[in-house]
């Protein structure tokens, strides 16, 4: 029996030692799916993947999954088993970042080992806790099972350790090989459309699709932006990543979609619509990191969210009580503030992004100038919460007169015991 050699690699199950070994319980199957279980497994013993096992501590049950063909694939319930098995923290490769790496290049081809990847044996050790029943006896797995937890990493680790041309000439992952050559060329079926217009997607399309459809024949070119187009129905979201080619033409890089889940159903078109962009910068986080991104859209309702005027609200707010402490006649000044952008933003630490607030700023800094001593700094919303009583108490006061003398005091102990 061929394989990888044992001193490069075995995959251990390091059960835990205090878990006890569970035998389930024997599962009936109709004749048909016999012969057909019986039929595997001495396709199995033929190339030495298991061998027969008398009073097996650890026993697990097979479980029958039908292929479209009618035969059906022999599937082993190690759930008992993979339990008490500690997560080997080995970092298993993003599949969308291999794809990337491996795009533009003339052929990606996605090689399907079949059998042949039963290469990787068990750790003696380990070999009968994988035992299983069928309607022949009891056997267990010489050569790992990818059922088995961890078995992935193992691959990973595996593959990592043998190919000198990792990260060069060759991308693998434990599910797929991918392999680039330049010197053939495929038509793309995981592209979301020949599209080549300037508008490849409309940011109003209400029709959904589901998953995510990587572009593997389309790169990213250098640091040019990406362009998000957005599509939302009243049962699912779609996002769209393109970018522009040395022509000036859209090409698609990467499609996901989702659909809408019980309470998401019911929101309204704006929420969609940031629920969309939130959902993009989750799944697509190493793009958003990496390149500048555009958000196309014709909704005028993002439009207005991006452009809400939060921050002048806040320095006029901030303009009426520095104008209201100068005709009091205060000559020394201490603001304290929560907003720690609109803090920075008047000391001129921060820049201002929108323009409609450099008149609002030099109004502030002018009328701080006319204090004998100033100071503003930022202050956590929890610890100004005092403040922010004295704000909320000054509006309940009705003032008459010019003169109106307030003493505020406080106590020991609350008025209310709750």
């Amino acid at each position: 029996m061929l394989g990888l050699d044992p001193e490069l690699v075995v995959h251990m199950l390091n059960v835990d030692l205090e878990a006890k070994p569970v035998a389930q319980p024997a599962r009936v199957f109709h004749t048909d799916i016999e012969e057909q279980i019986i039929k595997e497994v001495k396709k199995l013993l033929a190339v030495g993947f298991i061998r027969p096992i008398q009073h097996p501590r650890w026993l697990s049950n097979i479980v029958q999954v039908k292929k479209k063909n009618g035969q059906i694939r022999c599937c082993i319930d190690f759930r008992n088993l993979n339990r008490v098995c500690p997560k080997d923290e080995f970092p298993l490769p993003n599949l969308n970042l291999l794809i990337d790496s491996a795009a533009g290049n003339a052929m990606i081809s996605f090689m399907d080992g079949f059998s042949e990847y039963n290469k990787i044996r068990m750790a003696p050790k380990d070999m009968e806790k994988t035992a299983f029943k069928t309607p022949r006896g009891n056997f267990y797995y010489t050569m790992m099972h990818f059922r088995l937890k961890n078995a992935g990493v193992t691959y990973q680790r595996t593959m990592t350790a043998i190919h000198d041309m990792m990260h060069r000439e060759l991308e693998d992952f434990w599910r797929q090989s991918l392999r680039p050559s330049p010197s053939y060329s495929r038509r793309d079926k995981a592209s979301s459309g020949k599209r080549s217009s300037k508008r490849p997607f409309t940011a109003d399309y209400d029709e959904p699709s589901y998953g995510a459809s990587p572009n593997p024949q389309k790169a990213t070119i250098g640091k040019r932006p990406l362009l998000l187009y957005l599509a939302t129905s009243s049962y699912a979201i779609g996002k769209l990543i393109a970018q522009e080619d040395g022509s000036g033409v859209e090409q698609p890089v990467y499609y996901i979609s989702r659909t809408l889940k019980d309470a998401e159903t019911r929101y309204p078109r704006a929420k969609r619509a940031c629920l969309a962009i939130v959902y993009a910068s989750q799944r697509l986080c190493h793009y958003f990191l990496a390149y500048e991104v555009w958000l196309i859209t014709k909704s005028h309702v993002i439009k207005a969210l991006l452009w809400q005027p939060i921050l002048s609200g806040k320095y006029k707010a901030y303009l009426t009580e520095l104008s209201t402490t100068l005709e009091m006649g205060v000559k020394h000044l201490k603001v304290i503030g929560d907003s720690n952008l609109v803090v920075c933003q008047t000391k001129g630490i921060f820049s201002l992004k929108e323009p409609n607030l450099a008149s609002y700023r030099t109004m502030t800094q002018k009328m701080e100038e006319k204090f004998s001593t100033f100071e503003i700094k930022h202050t956590l919303r929890s610890e100004n919460r005092y403040a922010d009583a004295l704000a909320a108490l000054g509006l309940q006061i009705a003032f008459e007169g010019s003169n109106t003398r307030i003493e505020v005091t406080s106590g020991r102990s609350p008025l209310l015991n709750c």
